[in-house]
């Protein structure tokens, strides 16, 4: 890298000689623009932000905390267990009470989102019955 910048240094004083279009103070400062190569790696290295702690691969967005008002992964779980017990004979019993357990329950929490849902949206849709009147 520092023989780059000499030779370069030397070619500008030749140009220099050639065509006064600036002059050799100018060179000086120009070689400011050149880095060393450690002070190349002194510079911190830019983590993408798509990086997790700078690990792992690239993520466009992070991914979503489910709520307590989410209702489509509570669907899918339940349609994935339901599906599971109509087509796995061979599970045995206690795999299989606990299954039914959790397809009961999600179904309970899908209720449960499904009410909270449906309540917010009314909160919304008459919020201005409030100023009537």
């Amino acid at each position: 890298m520092v023989k780059v910048r000499q030779k370069v240094i030397r070619d500008a004083e030749k140009a220099s000689h050639d065509f006064p279009l600036f002059e050799a103070s100018d060179l000086q400062t120009s070689t400011s623009l050149f880095k060393t190569d450690m002070e190349a790696e002194e510079r911190p290295r830019k983590v993408p932000s798509g990086l997790k702690d700078g690990m792992g691969k690239f993520r466009a967005h992070k991914r979503a905390e489910p709520s307590d008002t989410s209702i489509n992964p509570l669907k899918k779980r339940q349609r994935d267990l339901a599906r599971l017990l109509a087509h796995t004979d061979a599970l045995p019993a206690d795999v299989k009470i606990g299954y039914e357990r959790e397809l009961a329950s999600c179904r309970h929490d899908l209720q449960i989102a499904q009410d909270k849902l449906r309540r917010n949206q009314m909160i919304k849709k008459y919020h201005m019955v409030r100023f009537f009147g």
